[in-house]
């Protein structure tokens, strides 16, 4: 305990100034979503609390209900450790800490202590989704819930996927449990399952063997060689820089997952919206100005590696142009699943109508790449007024 405690703080120093960094570049984003999802602290308590409420009904009516909240909630967790996986488990000094003689239950306790106060933002609305029906049964079913979602996040830090497979036979068997036998049988079966999530915590801790270590080395040596001699070789490069930076990459599709749900809730309840094609336009932008802080990172990693790129028979408007293809490509993966949707609720008259709207989101994505380069910290805010020109372009059209 003398050593977990140390380190819990030393981490906790370390996430506070990552997330402070975090937080002050994409601050005018996370504002606009948070304002244009909950407008007020009631709807936003109301959004909190409304993934949750049906976990704790007894007895459980609505199994698909039940079942959706259950594996929200997981994945949820799954999706905000992944954001943060960098900050917090790959700090500068992460080949030190290897070294440090700690027994499995110190690393335990102290990645589960860290994410326990990193998670605080789940417990939260968990907390308000059992306030008003606290019994036994639902405290223990809380910590269930709280028991699996670590799982689910250290399955993923210890990179042992293979115990999701678990964590699915776990999560069948609490809705085959809440659905057949009483509350008392629910009780001792919910302990039961504690112990099990306990043993399989520190299965995600067991150390691999020697052979294992060799092949994966083995392994990724020979992907390391065959990577770059296939077609497009710049392009791959790229696409790999991108995906070592998970966190963004994390942040940026579940943001636009988020969008486009919000887009597929409209055209489902907003049949008699008038203003239905305007407000899928606006999503559609949104996902472009999401994308669109790409161009920032890349280019701040350009003027880092011009020497080294410089020397590389390669222009300027090739890097641009691939770029350029990858952000389009993401905006496009998103924005064609909201007309595919469009499509099978609505029918062509109104796909016909958004299909100005998804053409011109491309268009805003290619304007961004100026400003986002060109005034760094406010590239952001730049785009952001850029986008009311394209809306009211939308607003014509359409």
């Amino acid at each position: 305990m003398n050593v977990v405690l140390p380190m819990l703080k030393f981490n906790l120093k370390w996430y506070g100034r990552v997330m402070r960094d975090i937080l002050f570049r994409y601050k005018i984003l996370l504002l606009f979503v948070v304002l244009l999802i909950c407008p007020t602290l009631a709807s936003l308590c109301h959004l909190l609390i409304l993934p949750l409420k049906s976990l704790f009904i007894y007895p459980v009516t609505d199994v698909i209900s039940f079942s959706a909240s259950l594996f929200f909630y997981q994945i949820f967790g799954v999706i905000w450790i992944s954001i943060q996986f960098i900050s917090l488990f790959k700090p500068p000094w992460h080949k030190y800490l290897l070294t440090l003689e700690l027994t499995n239950i110190q690393k335990q306790l102290i990645d589960i202590s860290l994410l326990l106060f990193v998670d605080i933002v789940m417990w939260i609305p968990l907390l308000l989704a059992t306030i008003k029906s606290i019994t036994m049964l639902v405290i223990t079913k809380c910590i269930v819930f709280i028991a699996l979602t670590l799982l689910a996040q250290i399955s993923l830090i210890k990179s042992k996927y293979s115990m999701w497979a678990a964590i699915l036979l776990l999560d069948l068997f609490i809705i085959f449990t809440v659905i057949t036998f009483s509350q008392l049988s629910q009780f001792i079966l919910m302990i039961v399952l504690i112990s099990v999530i306990y043993l399989l915590l520190g299965r995600c801790y067991e150390n691999p063997s020697r052979q294992s270590l060799t092949e994966k080395k083995q392994s990724g040596v020979f992907a390391s060689r065959i990577n770059y001699h296939q077609s497009f070789p710049m392009l791959r490069i790229q696409i790999k820089n991108l995906f070592a930076y998970s966190s963004q990459l994390t942040i940026l599709f579940s943001l636009m997952l988020v969008i486009s749900l919000i887009a597929i809730v409209l055209m489902i309840f907003g049949i008699t919206n008038p203003f239905l094609p305007f407000l899928i336009s606006i999503a559609m932008l949104i996902n472009s100005l999401s994308v669109s802080n790409i161009f920032n990172r890349v280019h701040t990693q350009w003027q880092e590696y011009s020497s080294y790129l410089s020397a590389l028979p390669v222009s300027q408007f090739s890097l641009f142009k691939n770029i350029l293809f990858i952000a389009t490509g993401i905006t496009i993966l998103f924005n064609i699943l909201i007309i595919f949707v469009a499509d099978f609720l609505r029918g062509n008259d109104f796909v016909a109508k958004i299909m100005i709207a998804f053409f011109l989101a491309i268009v805003f994505l290619a304007t961004t790449y100026l400003p986002q380069i060109k005034f760094r910290r406010l590239g952001f805010f730049v785009s952001f007024c850029l986008m009311f020109l394209f809306l009211y372009v939308d607003y014509l059209l359409i």
